[in-house]
């Protein structure tokens, strides 16, 4: 049976929102750097995040604490102490800053919101978990 329909890495298949989807967290973050400000911000990140207007630092903290946040509960790690709405916030603006559609987009359909209104419950036992 031929695997070609799987390999979609051979060349030319790969589109930019291939190449796009499969950068790292700690990619985007680094191109905030200082020592790339001149190369890349100015010609570059601003098309990469055009609705953001505050400090190439802020929003390179932001993008950080995503990736540690992100990094945490993908190894398991205890995150339920930290303020979750914080960070949903983080996310929504940050996508935001990509695009105003994808900020709307993470909005909608997020269930972190619903999730942090019922941990009481579920740490009650009035809600049963679910996984």
């Amino acid at each position: 049976m031929p695997t070609d329909y799987l390999d979609d890495r051979k060349p030319g298949a790969w589109t930019d929102g291939h190449l796009v989807a499969e950068l790292k967290n700690s990619f985007w973050e680094g191109l905030l750097v200082n020592r790339l400000h001149t190369a890349l911000r100015d010609p570059a990140l601003r098309k990469a995040f055009p609705n953001f207007a505050g400090r190439r630092g802020d929003l390179r903290e932001r993008l950080e604490r995503l990736r540690l946040l992100r990094n945490r509960a993908a190894h398991h790690e205890p995150i339920h102490a930290r303020d979750l709405r914080v960070y949903h916030r983080f996310m929504c603006e940050v996508g935001s800053y990509v695009s105003d559609d994808l900020g709307t987009w993470i909005v909608s359909h997020s269930r972190l919101p619903g999730t942090i209104a019922g941990r009481s419950d579920t740490v009650s036992g009035l809600r049963p978990t679910r996984f």
